[in-house]
């Protein structure tokens, strides 16, 4: 039986067999879609940002009884005036370094069609939201992106935002392209 005394140098395993220090990040994914006539000529794989009212939402919700909605809607990031920037500190009420894209026919955000959390700790989504680009969308305009949150009023400035992240590529978008975003979240 071997005995440990003050300066023994112990490395096993635990019963329980975890790490010391387990840190709860936050991650996910957008894939976002563009269609012209039919075709995709555009596919785009960006990873995102949780922003920090996001974070204080899902902490709050789960682990002190504040409100939790169950509907989100995705939209789109605007990349005609140029690349946009994004915070930790943006919020629906105020993201000073980027704006919302709203050239497109659907009257409000898109709802995130999401499935139940995954046992890798993950939600995605069931199919994606689909925008299509309107008649009054001006030339040389660009979708740069995408963010998640939970009010639909296409350029509100209330509810809750989650995420943002942007396209590497943007591509110039015409009357009638169509959008397809899909997103995953997870831990």
């Amino acid at each position: 039986m071997d005995i440990l005394t003050p300066s023994s140098d112990f490395r096993g395993k635990s019963a329980f067999n975890r790490r010391v220090m387990d840190i709860l990040l936050t991650e996910g994914m957008f894939n976002l879609e563009h269609i012209r006539r039919g075709k995709v000529i555009n596919e785009a794989k960006f990873s995102n940002g949780v922003v920090n009212v996001g974070k204080q939402y899902m902490l709050n919700a789960a682990f002190l009884g504040g409100t939790v909605g169950s509907t989100w809607f995705l939209g789109l990031i605007d990349g005609t005036a140029g690349t946009p920037i994004l915070n930790d500190a943006d919020s629906m009420a105020g993201h000073t370094g980027w704006s919302e894209f709203a050239y497109y026919d659907e009257t409000v955000r898109q709802t995130w069609a999401k499935a139940i959390v995954t046992l890798n700790n993950t939600v995605a989504s069931t199919g994606p939201a689909v925008f299509t680009i309107a008649a009054t969308v001006p030339d040389g305009a660009f979708v740069a992106g995408g963010f998640l949150c939970n009010n639909n009023t296409k350029g509100g400035s209330t509810g809750t935002l989650w995420a943002t992240g942007l396209h590497n590529n943007p591509v110039p978008v015409e009357e009638d392209d169509l959008f397809r975003l899909n997103y995953t979240t997870g831990l």
